[in-house]
């Protein structure tokens, strides 16, 4: 799941005193988060836990629920 992905990823990060600073979802999980509600929730969800920011397209559905919730966000110029 993504939340599994993130905390390998925060344990990974925390093993070599690398801090993570965001979160920005590759390949099609990028471009399915940016139009499918569900899916983009689920990558908010994920995220949530870690409080960190996400990046992705502006004017996306993730974009949109992103901001509708108070989330942080970084998102890519189009």
């Amino acid at each position: 799941t993504c939340r599994e992905q993130l905390q390998t990823l925060n344990e990974l990060a925390a093993e070599v005193g690398w801090p993570v600073r965001y979160v920005k979802p590759h390949g099609a999980l990028y471009n399915q988060a940016a139009r499918d509600r569900v899916i983009a929730e689920a990558v908010l969800a994920a995220v949530a836990v870690f409080r960190w920011p996400v990046v992705g397209l502006p004017g996306s559905v993730i974009q949109t629920m992103a901001q509708d919730h108070g989330a942080q966000t970084a998102f890519l110029g189009g």
